[in-house]
């Protein structure tokens, strides 16, 4: 068995197929023409050639950074080879960026600080964005070497994908930076946000949603609901939570464009009342077939667990409650679903092929403040606020020594509770860890609508 992952080459262009395309075709949506200022959301339209606007992405340190300082010192003759999940970061307390990554199969470098002065950072395959405490939002793309440039001021949060940067600025304004051009702002009023290859969606201050589906987003948003609390979009899925008159919020699941071919609004299902967290994820495998599924995990203001998996076929996600598991949140990676409950505790626990079971009973991990799991295999743990140990999945009966690339993909492996790594640094103890993440292919950051914080 092995899971379908894309290439790089495919990530870098489609998007400009989609961009082009979108220049001589609606795309099926629904042109939105500005509003009045008074207006909570304002979603902006605008030809496309005045939209996209070349980046020559010329190189450079941000303007509070050092080229020279001790800290960057590991730059000199640095070597780094492409490895799908390999890089893994932390921030310390004293708002350094320290990066560590994997050089070969089996075999992992140092940690390096990257930057300084750091409040929020993502990591994916090669990309990496920094939010400096100043607000200002730094990107390279390329070995960890590469110079981190300047692409947006006054951030409030922001999102990481393969072609795309997501920013949300503190008064609202939502930008949206394409692969190889330069941030251009899309909505106002906008309170959260995802960004995915070819489809992107604004949640307002005023609780309304909002979706855009193709390749450019200079033809406008559509609006999908009102009084909507969270939400997620999945290549072509969307969900999100409704506050109810008669208090709670449902589950609302929906498949397709926004609009399609003859103009009809995207249906949506009702999958659960009293929510409190969701998450879904769409996961392609290969096996005698390609096998396409999704996975959905629904946890209610009791902190009951319900999961289920359904075809892309059909719309509908049946829920199964699990046993014996009090969670706040849950986290899906492949198969694999990371819990995690208010005092901390975690649990991990793996779908069976082809059922909406567990193949086991939830696993117990314990407590950790920091906890982050990928795609690939790997899931971190921080146990204290000055260690960072490493878990990894590994297929059954494999030696200590095979490497993860040796084995079968992530999806057919399992975690060994029993086998903790010690992989965080020197520096780790002595300045504390804030917070962590591992890159991905589909890293978690980019499976979770991005929420400011005004």
């Amino acid at each position: 068995m092995g899971t379908i992952f894309f290439s790089r080459l495919w990530q870098r262009l489609l998007p400009t197929t989609l961009v082009l395309c979108a220049g001589v075709a609606t795309l099926g949506m629904a042109v939105i023409p500005a509003i009045a200022d008074a207006a909570p959301v304002k979603p902006l339209s605008m030809a496309i050639d005045k939209w996209l606007v070349f980046d020559p992405g010329k190189p450079g340190q941000d303007s509070d950074e050092i080229e020279n300082h001790r800290d960057f010192a590991w730059k000199k003759n640095w070597q780094e080879s492409p490895v799908w999940g390999g890089r893994a970061g932390y921030v310390d307390t004293n708002g350094t960026l320290r990066v560590q990554t994997t050089l070969q199969p089996g075999g992992r470098s140092r940690w390096v600080a990257v930057a300084h002065s750091v409040r929020q950072f993502q990591l994916m395959d090669w990309r990496l964005a920094v939010l400096k405490k100043n607000g200002t939002l730094l990107f390279a793309e390329g070995p960890l070497d590469t110079p981190l440039r300047a692409i947006a001021q006054k951030v409030d949060a922001f999102q990481l994908t393969h072609n795309r940067i997501g920013i949300l600025q503190e008064d609202g304004a939502f930008l949206l930076k394409e692969y190889g051009f330069k941030p251009q702002k899309v909505a106002s009023g906008v309170k959260g946000f995802q960004v995915l290859v070819d489809r992107v969606a604004v949640l307002g201050r005023d609780g309304s949603l909002w979706l855009h589906d193709g390749g450019s987003v200079g033809d406008g948003f559509g609006k999908l609901a009102d009084n909507v609390e969270s939400f997620q979009i999945e290549r072509g899925w969307v969900g999100f939570t409704q506050r109810q008159a008669s208090g709670g919020n449902s589950l609302f699941i929906g498949k397709g464009p926004l609009r399609d071919a003859s103009g009809k609004q995207l249906a949506l299902k009702k999958h659960a009342g009293d929510v409190a967290d969701f998450e879904f994820e769409m996961t392609v495998e290969l096996s005698n077939k390609v096998r396409s599924r999704l996975h959905l995990a629904v946890v209610d203001s009791m902190g009951r667990l319900q999961v289920g998996e359904s075809t892309l076929d059909d719309s509908w996600v049946p829920l199964k409650p699990i046993s014996g598991v009090t969670a706040k949140k849950a986290q899906w990676a492949g198969r694999h679903l990371l819990i995690k409950s208010d005092d901390g505790s975690l649990q991990i626990g793996k779908l069976r092929d082809d059922s909406g079971d567990f193949e086991q009973p939830v696993a117990a991990i314990g407590k950790a403040a920091l906890a982050e799991i990928n795609q690939e295999g790997r899931l971190v743990l921080g146990r204290n606020a000055n260690e960072l140990r490493l878990i990894e999945a590994r297929q059954k009966n494999s030696s200590p020594q095979q490497s993860l690339a040796e084995q079968s993909a992530p999806p057919s492996r399992s975690f060994d509770l029993n086998d903790e790594t010690v992989i965080s640094d020197a520096e780790a103890s002595l300045n504390g860890i804030g917070n962590v993440q591992l890159s991905s292919w589909k890293p978690a950051h980019a499976r979770r609508a991005m929420v400011g914080k005004q």
